[in-house]
């Protein structure tokens, strides 16, 4: 699983060195809405085109202890999906906005520190979701994004119960967008003497002879 993951990095980002694609990396902490809490906290990679993006999130939570207590029961969650997105604006915009599908699998494992694992639950579900994104100058990223999950499947060929997914979900996001055409574009721009977000093609902008 570690060495799929580090591959998946390595194609984003040398992907995301040519062309009108970006690399973005951000830290995930999720709240159900059920409950009003926090829930999970993980990382979610995404590549991103001028308006369309595919990637993945995993995020995870558990109540172990530094210490675990012998005879004690403990549980770890976790979900992770694949997923694909529109973005309305592009990837060059500060406000961003987009449409999101994926799909996933969740679930939670309770044991005993004598004992191990007494129960796993675990599910594949659908989601649809909708977000919006600030990207700041420099490449820092702060979003949001509510995801709605119709549906709780048992994985094929498995008798485990399936873990009890909540419908709603909202989702905060904090991190850093790479790579594009960056570089090139504001050189494009000082050369045009165009503002710095623009995003224009030779001969759109007015020289600034001055």
């Amino acid at each position: 699983m570690k060495k799929i993951t580090i591959v998946l990095v390595l194609v984003m980002i040398t992907a995301s060195l040519f062309a009108q694609v970006k690399f973005r990396m951000n830290g995930a902490c999720d709240w159900h809405a059920e409950e009003e809490k926090s829930e999970m906290g993980g990382i979610r990679l995404e590549l991103v085109g001028q308006e369309l993006g595919f990637g993945v999130e995993v995020m995870g939570n558990s109540s172990c202890e530094d210490e675990p207590v012998e005879g004690e029961t403990y549980w770890g969650e976790w979900q992770g999906e694949v997923f694909v997105n529109y973005h309305f604006f592009g990837n060059n915009s500060f406000l961003d906005p987009y449409l999101q599908a994926g799909y996933g699998c969740a679930g939670k494992d309770y044991w005993t520190v004598d004992e191990g694992s007494q129960e796993l639950n675990i599910s594949l579900y659908p989601s649809f979701s909708a977000g919006v994104n600030m990207v700041f100058k420099g490449g820092l990223i702060l979003g949001i994004r509510n995801s709605y999950r119709p549906d709780n499947r048992y994985v094929p060929g498995s008798d485990l119960p399936v873990y009890d997914l909540s419908k709603n979900q909202f989702t905060l996001n904090i991190g850093h967008q790479f790579g594009g055409r960056d570089k090139r574009e504001r050189a494009r721009d000082e050369r045009y003497g165009c503002w710095k977000w623009c995003w224009c093609e030779d001969g759109d902008c007015d020289r600034d002879d001055d």
